[in-house]
């Protein structure tokens, strides 16, 4: 009788381990996403105050110059002229 309550007991403490592992795992992953919206947020906030337009997925937007530079190596002055960075 005894083995079967040590069994026991050791049964309910790895249930209890596991339970409490999954609660960590679930508060991470909130704590994770929270923090991902925020940055998110705060990247979408600097773009829309730098007026950024948003190239398309491979590259191939308007404001490529098609010498590798992209969007991000190049802005435009309030005069239209473009300044190189």
């Amino acid at each position: 009788m005894s083995i079967f309550l040590q069994l026991k007991q050791q049964a309910m403490a790895l249930e209890s381990e596991q339970v409490s592992q999954q609660q960590d795992v679930e508060a991470r992953l909130i704590s994770t996403d929270t923090e991902f919206q925020t940055s998110w947020s705060h990247f979408n906030e600097l773009s829309r105050q730098f007026n950024v337009i948003e190239p398309d997925a491979l590259g191939l937007g308007r404001h490529n110059q098609g010498d590798g530079s992209g969007c991000n190596a190049c802005v435009q002055d309030n005069q239209g002229q473009i300044i190189r960075g």
